[in-house]
């Protein structure tokens, strides 16, 4: 994933323009030092990327603006790590049947990857608000209780274990500097009206469904590519059963769609396993406030994969 040295060059000059054109009208008189903290650190992001273990280039306009809000704003920067329940696995791959309350497969490889990038954003000042994120939704899962033979009371307690645990292994792992926090918590608990927020977009999801066709075919790609999935989940079920389970499908691409929302929102950063829904993070087709107010939700796509 090297880039020519051309390329690097001119993507670290947009950084800065970019970054000097966001701070146009401010008068707090650090502009200058928030230009070139920024341009540093993300010129850095893209030197670093393979060192970093990043699947894709990132978006260097994106985290620039990010970064350039935070620092100008006085705020942390929110980084936001999205992790699944402690489901059972073979070292490297969900293999579920079990439900524990430790700290999960994605978990480590989140808290892994933040060692790196997290060491990056203290060498260059800029302090953070640091999230892993579990995904206590997934206890709302009739399917996936079932799978894990636990009832829905017995997962919400393993996945409060799950929390407890990652806080303490994160914590215990990394000292953030500059100010910056370290937390562990769920989606439900962090963002409030996530479940009503993920209907909306299911809804959304299924409308487009129904009247696009360039998007009902990349949402049929997206669902075959997630049916090696649904046969580790569900053994038993049928080819033609498999196929069946698109809602679940949408589920998940909704789920995705709304973290980015929320992100969005709160000008994070959101670091993420490799994984077939990253695009649904910034789909603008899947926004649904004003054209102008989108704008695209820095993704930091970390090459490790669960599934």
């Amino acid at each position: 994933m090297l880039l020519a040295q051309a390329d690097l060059e001119s993507r670290i000059k947009e950084t800065r323009t970019t970054v000097a054109k966001a701070l146009e009208n401010k008068v707090n008189g650090n502009e200058h030092q928030i230009v070139s903290h920024t341009t540093a650190a993300v010129a850095a992001i893209l030197r670093q990327s393979d060192d970093l273990g990043l699947e894709s280039m990132p978006d260097h306009v994106a985290i620039a603006r990010t970064i350039a809000q935070s620092l100008a704003s006085g705020d942390k920067l929110r980084v936001f790590a999205p992790s699944c329940p402690d489901y059972k696995h073979n070292g490297s791959t969900y293999t579920f049947g079990e439900l524990g309350s430790g700290v999960s497969l994605l978990g480590m490889y989140q808290i892994e990857f933040a060692g790196k990038f997290l060491t990056m954003l203290d060498i260059y000042g800029i302090p953070y608000d640091y999230t892993v994120l579990t995904a206590d939704i997934e206890v709302e899962d009739e399917a996936m209780l079932a799978k894990n033979s636990v009832t829905k009371a017995e997962a919400i307690e393993r996945v409060k274990g799950t929390i407890k645990e990652t806080a303490e292994y994160v914590c215990g792992l990394l000292t953030p500097q500059n100010g910056s926090t370290i937390r562990s918590t769920g989606f439900l608990e962090e963002f409030e009206g996530f479940l009503d927020l993920q209907k909306k977009h299911e809804t959304l999801i299924q409308q487009l469904q129904n009247s696009s066709a360039p998007f009902r075919k990349s949402l049929g790609h997206l669902h075959e590519g997630r049916l090696n999935l649904y046969a580790r989940l569900f053994p038993e079920a049928t080819q033609a059963e498999l196929l069946e389970l698109m809602p679940r499908t949408i589920r998940t691409m909704a789920q995705y769609a709304t973290l980015g929302h929320l992100a969005r929102e709160r000008d994070a950063v959101i670091t993420s396993h490799r994984t077939l829904n990253i695009p649904a993070y910034n789909d603008q087709k899947l926004f649904s406030g004003k054209l102008e107010d989108y704008r695209r939700v820095p993704v930091l796509n970390f090459d490790r994969r669960i599934y």
